[in-house]
């Protein structure tokens, strides 16, 4: 699915993030003993400068893990909410069907002319859409659509 070269890419930002991590670490904890080392003495510290190499080299070592990892962690993302957003939908289509039925069924009731009738094709076409979006059952399809083929 990815080519070589993305392969070694990605390879690259993972090993370099694992490196920069720790040697900023390994910086950081040179400078913080050097620091802290120096309380209580008269000297003052004197690897200090370490301190401010190691946050940089932190901040990047993360941020190359981050780019590394982000195809990972993005499948990861997807395959975790794609189900949940599948059956938000079809609770809401449930919850929905009810309203519909309630409203063509009202419409029904009024005496109001149904919609207008068009060609059978187009008829036909629209039928299939109503039934494949779970608008209408396989009964209720089945009955309409010997109803437009009787009146051709």
């Amino acid at each position: 699915m990815s080519s070589p070269a993305h392969e070694g890419n990605r390879t690259v930002l993972r090993a370099g993030g694992v490196v920069a991590v720790i040697v900023g670490g390994l910086f950081l904890l040179v400078g913080g003993i050097d620091f802290f080392s120096a309380f209580g003495t008269f000297h003052s510290p004197t690897k200090f400068w370490c301190f401010f190499v190691g946050i940089p080299l932190l901040a990047l070592g993360a941020n190359l893990l981050r780019m590394g990892y982000l195809g990972a962690v993005s499948r990861y993302m997807a395959a975790e909410t794609v189900p949940v957003i599948r059956d938000s939908a079809v609770e809401v289509a449930e919850g929905l069907r009810p309203t519909v039925r309630g409203i063509v069924s009202d419409l029904r009731a009024s005496g109001q002319p149904d919609a207008p009738a068009g060609d059978p094709a187009t008829r036909l076409a629209r039928l299939e859409k109503l039934r494949s979006d779970g608008l209408i059952s396989e009964a209720e399809h089945a009955d309409q659509r010997a109803r437009i083929l009787r009146e051709l």
